[in-house]
């Protein structure tokens, strides 16, 4: 119809027909388009769709540009040139692979490379590398995704087992593993998008070198690093480190100078294109001064002087030979930069300079009183850096290195210039470093302000998903808040938690919940944050960021972290009040891998058992035996019942059923190591899946499961051990007699301190629940005001927040409104001046508040009883009401559409 208007004004010159009709068009276009995004969001039900679509929305870093810079000033002209570009740039040294040359290892392996090969790559090793990958991860240039070698494995263990202990034993590389295809990703941040340096290159290899590479990586890490561990202070890519630990001790080492009223000058340096750049001789030699395996080693080195790059530029297909650097990707590559730049950590640290590391992010510290005596180890510290730099092939980028003096004091008359590759750096009073910014008196005010402005804009992104009433259901919008908005604020929670505590910070802190709670709900600007945060169950943000602070220092103390300086015994007691539990033994551990198995794990079916099929390939005449553990309210037990044994055990209030569970393994395994029993079969029965899982893992992080899983390799050396699953009060009289006496054990009182065992690390997290939660329903009490809300709401309730998240965006705008009494009603219209009457709608007597017409307006009594099971309720029994009572109340009395 558009168009025809438009021919005939064309003809008759009449234009105001076709303008009045376009605009029409254009409106309803437009009012299509928002329908039908509105229906989107308001359809989606499934959470990673929900984090697809925010990750999509939230984007803001380099755009893809087909032109980039050169050094030069000029631009590329088309996809070769680049390609070509970046290439050069993030692969120097390379050159374009020639066709039909290969250089051959002329060297034959001897029997002590077999051994090895065989040591290092064995089929549980393997097995374990191949699980761990994840099924549909980008493949490399052969296509083979990791879900086909998962999904058939048993067929292909022991071909894959012979190809990948040749290639270890022959030090050679197959050519389809040498080749990767490069993808170039933005940085994230706001970058100049014609600039190659604002991309990362991403190696895509062969998983089936992946998979050997993580072989490697566990090997070296397993059992060469243990003899020869990485310098203390080294944080990246260590199991137990994290930017947690690296934050953790930097800040309390610049705390502890501000204390003790001293200065300490920090260089935080960027070393230019470490991973990029590093070369293989630097790698090779850190492998010798490491004692890894010349075997190992010699192939570590085929790896990176074999490998080409490809990359498509257009309809061509680019190649490249590689000189040096690591592959950004690569399973090795974290490893091989951790060695590397080991040797600089302990150089520093011989000649008496403080420094930490993680990955290429490395600081030098110095403290002191004289500023100037500083500086002069600082300088001495970058000298020592930049020579070794050189000898590595890489090079510190003045630009980016900044150095910031931390103290108290106003000025610093005695500062002398520190100079790097030539250049003078600049004094500065702040810096970022792993994503948290420091201020030179450490308070924090520039770290708020950046979390709080990201943490804003994730949910500016929310917004877009939800109107007053219409959206992403309120489940949704809520898990994206905790999950990818929340952690933006708790990052390094334990370098600033402190600052959380100030009202000023607790403001700003209650602003950004608030836009998160009104998103969720569509709640009116005057409905109390507090109000809406029982409603959704949200604590407090500074009451998060203090649990995050407190989880982070238990990972911490777990690896032994405090003794080496992170905080002091003080700040430590501080930070764990609350709760005794915290400073008891702990169960948890670095986690530790066991590739040796003496025993054999099934987890049989119920089907099995009641088909009597589950003890099918055990003798009749085996030692049998059954376990288990009880947790109730008096306390924890295990019970052991098998030949000439009755056994209880009772274990305290500590420990939890899975370490019950494991404990009544473990005892059961002691008595047959006590019998001495010797080419016997041996059955072990438990009831615990979860136990069983555990010790048949390759992976263990807790004590008690490595002592049991080390008892049971020990049995397994001269018997024929099976670990089996047996369904729990299924009428089976092992198992009955041994929950007997596990409930005995229970019921008994722990002759000795507590705990009996090491409390688990889920113990001391639901120590961290509990005190969060008690914390915030005495804040939620103690808060002046909000008389309907707490009436109606009570407290925090977990299930009625359940059915809240549950309901359509604008039930819950309702709901919301109508229960904090932030909605529509006269008494709340007439105290904001908008009505003159605030009488009862119904029946005109009292004034309408959300309390009346749930306990006693005598118009509603009828809709009452029907809706809410009674004629009258007390103001007691609101909290108690369903929310799909209330709003079934609701729609009754025909308020809804008033709300």
């Amino acid at each position: 119809e558009v168009r025809k208007l438009f021919n005939r004004a064309k003809r008759t010159g009449d234009w105001q027909s076709y303008a009045q009709r376009l605009t029409t068009y254009n409106k309803e276009i437009r009012k299509a388009k928002r329908n039908s995004y509105r229906k989107f969001c308001e359809d989606i039900s499934s959470l990673p769709v929900a984090a697809r679509l925010f990750k999509a929305m939230a984007k803001h870093g380099v755009g893809v540009t087909m032109s980039l810079k050169r050094p030069d000033g000029c631009f590329t002209q088309d996809s070769e040139q680049r390609a070509l570009l970046l290439l050069e740039t993030h692969f120097p040294g390379s050159y374009p692979l020639e066709e039909g040359l290969e250089i051959v290892n002329p060297s034959r392996p001897n029997r002590t490379d077999w051994e090895r090969a065989k040591s290092v790559c064995t089929p549980a090793r393997l097995e374990w590398a191949l699980g761990n990958l994840q099924p549909y991860k980008s493949p490399g240039v052969d296509g083979v995704f990791p879900a086909l070698l998962q999904r058939g494995l048993e067929g292909i263990i022991p071909h894959l087992l012979r190809i990948m202990q040749s290639s270890l034993a022959l030090g050679y590389i197959p050519k389809p593993w040498r080749r990767a295809r490069v993808v170039f990703i933005p940085k994230a941040g706001k970058r100049d998008a014609t600039l190659p340096k604002s991309f990362r290159p991403i190696c895509l290899t062969s998983f089936l070198l992946k998979s050997l590479e993580k072989v490697v990586d566990n090997y070296i890490r397993t059992e060469v690093l243990e003899r020869v561990p990485l310098h203390p202070r080294q944080h990246a890519y260590r199991a137990g480190r994290s930017t947690d630990t690296a934050l953790f001790q930097l800040t309390d080492e610049i705390q502890r100078t501000l204390d003790d009223k001293e200065i300490a000058i920090c260089a935080f340096l960027d070393i230019e294109g470490a991973f990029d750049n590093t070369s293989h001789e630097a790698v090779g030699r850190a492998l010798i001064r490491r004692g890894v395996d010349s075997t190992i080693a010699r192939w570590m080195k085929e790896l990176l002087s074999t490998r080409t790059v490809e990359i498509v530029a257009g309809e061509q297909t680019i190649t490249f030979n590689t000189t040096r650097g690591c592959p950004q990707g690569g399973v090795l590559s974290p490893l091989m930069w951790s060695l590397v730049v080991d040797e600089l950590l302990f150089k520093l640290t011989d000649l008496g300079i403080s420094c930490q590391g993680y990955a290429d992010d490395v600081v030098v510290i110095a403290r002191g009183k004289f500023e100037e005596t500083l500086c002069d180890i600082i300088q001495r510290g970058l000298d020592i850096i930049s020579r070794w730099c050189g000898s590595v092939g890489l090079r510190i980028n003045s630009t980016k290195t900044t150095i910031i003096p931390f103290t108290r004091k106003r000025t610093l008359p005695h500062l002398k210039g520190i100079r790097l590759a030539g250049t003078e750096l600049e004094w500065k009073k702040e810096v970022k470093y792993l994503g948290v910014t420091f201020d030179n008196k450490l308070l924090w005010n520039k770290h708020i302000d950046c979390i709080v402005s990201k943490a804003t804009s994730a949910l500016m992104v929310c917004r877009r998903m939800a109107g007053k009433s219409w959206g992403s259901p309120p489940n949704v919008l809520r898990w994206m808040y905790t999950m990818m908005v929340r952690p933006i604020i708790t990052y390094g929670a334990v370098a600033w938690h402190k600052k959380a505590k100030s009202a000023s910070v607790k403001k700003i802190l209650d602003k950004v919940q608030r836009l998160a709670c009104v998103c969720m709900t569509g709640a009116m600007r005057t409905c109390p944050t507090a109000g809406m945060e029982v409603i959704l169950h949200l604590s407090p943000l500074h009451l998060v960021v203090e649990r995050a602070a407190k989880g982070a220092l238990l990972r911490i103390l777990k690896v032994d972290m405090g003794g080496q300086g992170c905080l002091s015994t003080r700040e430590r007691a501080s930070l764990l009040t609350g709760s005794p539990t915290w400073s008891l033994p702990r169960d948890g551990m670095i986690k530790k891998y066991s590739f040796v198995k003496n025993f054999v794990s099934k987890l049989s079916t119920k089907r099995e058992w009641s088909e009597g099929s589950a003890l099918v390939g055990t003798k009749e005449h085996a030692i049998r035996w059954y376990t288990d553990g009880s947790k109730t309210p008096e306390g924890t037990g295990a019970g052991v019942f098998g030949p000439r044994t009755k056994h209880s055990i009772s274990m305290g209030k500590a420990p939890s059923i899975f370490q019950a569970e494991i404990y009544a393994i473990g005892r059961c395994v002691q008595f047959n190591l006590d019998r001495n029993y010797r080419d016997q079969e041996i059955v072990i029965l438990s009831d615990s899946q979860a136990a069983i899982r555990a010790l048949s893992a390759c992976v263990i992080s807790s004590k008690m499961v490595w002592e049991c899983l080390s008892s049971l390799n020990e049995l397994g050396r001269r018997n024929k051990v099976t670990l089996l699953w047996v369904p729990g009060h299924a009428g089976i009289e092992g198992n009955e007699m041994a929950d007997a006496l596990a409930r005995k054990g229970a019921a008994s009182p722990l002759l000795g301190p507590e705990p009996f065992c090491g409390v688990s690390d889920q113990t001391l997290l639901e120590e961290l629940r509990k005190e969060e939660e008690a914390r915030r329903s005495l804040l939620w009490s103690s808060l002046p005001g909000l008389r309907q809300a707490k009436i109606c709401l009570g407290n925090y309730n977990q299930s009625r927040s359940n059915a809240c998240i549950g309901l359509s965006k604008n039930k819950l705008r309702i709901l919301t409104g109508f229960l904090t009494g932030h909605r529509r009603l006269r008494g709340h219209l007439m105290r904001l001046g908008l009505v003159d009457d605030s009488t009862c709608r119904f029946c005109g007597e009292t004034e309408e508040t959300p309390i009346h017409p749930l306990t006693d307006c005598g118009a509603a009594v009828q809709r009452r009883f029907k809706n809410l099971g009674s004629y009258q309720k007390e103001k007691e029994d609101l909290p108690s009401l369903e929310p799909s009572e209330i709003l079934r109340f609701l729609r009754d009395l025909n308020l809804e559409g008033v709300l």
